[in-house]
This record gives structure tokens, C-alpha cells and sequence, in this order.
């Protein structure tokens, strides 16, 4: 998890992608997830990216497994006084979408998908 201050810097994220996965094996750790609480559609709570070239990901548009994650240490930590979330993820991407994260004595998460393409990993 990376915090952010605003969207404009979100979305000017030009990653390392050697450095990421260099870092990702030397601290046994599986991306980063960059997020900001500022977001383009009206309800969203974050708006978030993700990088993961260890494993042939190198920008994911959508990632609930990061943002379920997210979710859990949003109220962790009291980012925000609640314990359900909408999360935007894909738009510089042109694939935008919303992840639907619900955190009680476990985590949620939802949404809906459509096939962009299929890959082999």
C-alpha cells in the first residue's frame, strides 16, 4: 500500500519496472498499490493502480486481491470511519472499473467483469 496525495500524481506514475521486481524478490513482497483518496467518479473512495511485473503483471486494471487488502488496512489504520468501500482502478489505463470491498470479521470483495483478454502466466 502507497499512499498518494492526488490523482493528477496517481496517474503520472511512470513505474520501474525492473526496480519493482527487483524490490518484490529481495523483500519477498508481490507489488505495490499506489491509491489516493481523491477519485473521478462521485462515490468512489479511492482510486488506486497496480504493479506487479514479478509475475508478468505489469499494470492490472482491476486487482481485487490488492484491493481487498487496501480495504483491511483503510480500517487498520482509520483512514475513513467506515468499513465498506468502492475502489476505481484501470482508468489510465482505458479499462476503468470498481471494486466493491466490505470489511467486518473478514474481507469482501466484488464487482463485475468482462473479458479484456486471457493470458497464460
Amino acid at each position: 500500500m502507497i499512499g498518494v496525495k492526488s490523482l493528477n500524481s496517481l496517474f503520472k506514475i511512470n513505474p520501474n519496472l525492473k526496480g519493482i521486481k527487483e524490490y518484490c524478490r529481495e523483500h519477498n513482497v508481490k507489488g505495490f498499490y499506489p491509491f489516493t483518496l481523491e477519485t473521478k467518479e462521485k462515490g468512489s473512495d479511492f482510486h488506486a493502480r497496480q504493479f506487479n511485473p514479478l509475475i508478468g503483471v505489469d499494470e492490472d486494471p482491476i486487482t481485487g486481491v490488492a484491493a481487498g487488502a487496501l480495504g483491511a488496512y483503510v480500517v487498520k489504520q482509520k483512514i475513513l470511519d467506515k468499513n465498506n468501500f468502492v475502489i476505481e482502478q484501470g482508468y489510465c489505463m482505458g479499462r476503468g472499473g470498481k471494486i466493491y470491498v466490505k470489511i467486518n470479521d473478514s474481507v469482501r470483495v466484488g464487482g463485475y467483469a468482462v473479458i479484456f483478454e486471457e493470458k497464460e502466466i
